[in-house]
């Protein structure tokens, strides 16, 4: 996407990047369009798969339409000003803070946001506890999305034509993929089905031999973040030697 043999990570929040048209919209913007051998490693997880219980398929509810994933005319470039002008809400004295500050969040150039926090042990409980409420919370307002589970399906089958494509459940801590399993229980099965007869390799890291630390049940613990990495890629490897 950014050049020959780079990976860069085009994934934002729960909020700004559910599976849509305004997410579908934004990669076609930033893929070169006579790309036809690159690697797309899409992450897929119950909340991108929802919307608002009001009416989850009613487009005009979805807020990601009305954020910078849905507006923005451009997503590449070193800076983008139309971003930085239009939909940056903080001071931009923060920017230069972030650059030459030492601070524990720090966005690397292909696209991670490293997050380095100092937490003690007695810290670490009461933020999974925090986690698990905010979750449980948005679980009950929010069900499953016909039209972002099939805008999901028609994303794969154009990355398809752009390379290979690689579907994965990212690992989150146990009590939370336990609350998005309660959400949508089918969810696995039915997105294996789908790229098992399409030829697409799928894997759920939450079933990972793999023993993941979290900084707060969901964002990977940056030493951690480095073992899923070798585990993801070996697991590519091997799929890679057995075709």
């Amino acid at each position: 996407m950014k050049g020959e043999d780079e990976l860069f990570n085009f994934g934002f929040t729960v909020l700004h990047s559910p599976f849509g048209e305004s997410y579908f919209r934004a990669i076609q913007k930033k893929l070169f369009e006579d790309t036809t051998d690159g690697v797309f490693i899409v992450a897929v997880d119950s909340w991108s798969l929802c919307s608002f219980k009001l009416d989850p398929n009613d487009q005009s509810l979805m807020q990601e339409n009305n954020l910078f994933i849905g507006k923005l005319s451009y997503f590449s470039g070193w800076m983008n000003f139309e971003y930085i002008f239009n939909y940056y809400i903080n001071s931009y004295y923060e920017i230069l803070l972030r650059y030459f500050a030492n601070n524990s969040l720090t966005l690397t150039d292909d696209g991670w946001l490293k997050a380095t926090p100092f937490l003690k042990e007695e810290w670490i409980k009461p933020i999974l506890e925090s986690k698990l409420r905010e979750y449980k919370s948005r679980a009950e307002n929010v069900s499953f999305s016909e039209y972002r589970y099939n805008n999901f399906l028609e994303l794969l089958n154009y990355l398809k034509e752009k390379g290979s494509v690689y579907v994965i459940v990212m690992p989150v801590d146990q009590k939370i993929y336990e609350i998005e399993m309660e959400l949508l229980p089918d969810m696995v099965n039915q997105i294996d089905k789908f790229c098992s007869s399409n030829a697409i390799p799928f894997r759920d890291f939450n079933n990972s031999d793999v023993t993941f630390k979290f900084n707060d049940g969901v964002h990977l613990h940056y030493k951690s973040s480095l073992a899923f990495s070798d585990d993801l890629a070996n697991w590519i490897l091997e799929v890679e030697n057995n075709n």
